[in-house]
């Protein structure tokens, strides 16, 4: 669908609803778009927004099938519920013209990784967000300028065998969040790490309830949280001595592990 560069706003509830719709070419002349415009949109899958807008308005896209998004640097607020359930958004940039982001306005982003700011991290430090947006502030933020270090890396499952090759951190993840291998966690019994790789991020093997192992670099210096929490069946790892933390509940419930040795380097131990 694409709309005539005459029309200058898209009111409330325009498009709710529209189950089919799939794509939407939006003019630069439009700049205001009212709530609930494309509400339970759930074939949009992407979408262009045009440069004069100043908002994005409560409910604007909530219950849509977007992956990605870009927010001109004409918005200086995001409404509430703007984005909440967009369970297929794995990333988003938002311009440090935006000011305020509003009460849910990522709620229930499960997939939700990295956002791409175009400030500094003060300027992100100032912005007002409210409550419940716990899919943003978990995610990687990347600052104006700061490479991205989840292209830093590769991995690939063979035989039941999740292979990382990494230079440096892996990124941190969320319980709530579909790591890149989730959708293979159930086949994956051993996990092997690359040298090179520093840092095992948050969650990053959360319930893979049928891994058995974990080969582990010499190059490794910290295992964040919950990396290996309900790993029922893991069996045997091998803590490197360059190991210095342990993230908070890195083993939790992990029932079949009987023995980790802990190198004399350590230092935590959450």
């Amino acid at each position: 669908m694409e709309i005539p560069e005459s029309v200058t706003v898209i009111g409330q509830n325009a498009f709710y609803g529209c189950s089919s719709l799939t794509e939407i070419e939006i003019p630069d002349s439009v700049t205001d778009i009212g709530d609930f415009a494309f509400y339970g949109c759930s074939s949009l899958t992407e979408i262009d927004l045009p440069y004069g807008l100043t908002g994005i308005s409560n409910n604007m896209f909530m219950l849509c099938s977007l992956s990605e998004i870009e927010i001109p640097d004409s918005v200086t607020v995001i409404g509430q519920y703007a984005f909440f359930g967009c369970g297929r958004l794995t990333s988003i940039k938002i311009p440090n013209s935006v000011l305020t982001i509003e009460d849910r306005a990522f709620g229930n982003c499960l997939r939700l990784a990295k956002v791409y700011y175009a400030g500094t991290a003060e300027e992100w430090s100032k912005i007002t967000i409210g409550q419940y947006n716990e899919a943003l502030t978990d995610a990687l933020i990347i600052h104006k300028g700061e490479a991205d270090p989840i292209e830093n890396w590769d991995w690939s499952v063979e035989d039941g065998v999740l292979t990382i090759k990494c230079e440096g951190r892996m990124p941190d993840w969320r319980d709530t969040v579909i790591m890149p291998w989730s959708d293979q966690k159930d086949e994956i019994t051993k996990v092997v790490i690359s040298e090179g790789t520093e840092y095992i991020g948050n969650y990053s093997f959360f319930y893979f309830k049928n891994l058995t192992s974990v080969v582990m670099p010499d190059s490794l210096t910290e295992i964040g949280k919950h990396a290996f929490a309900y790993c029922e069946n893991l069996a045997e790892v091998t803590i490197p001595d360059s190991v210095t933390v342990i993230g908070d509940s890195a083993f939790y419930s992990c029932s079949r592990l009987t023995e980790i040795e802990i190198s004399k380097s350590m230092t935590v131990i959450g």
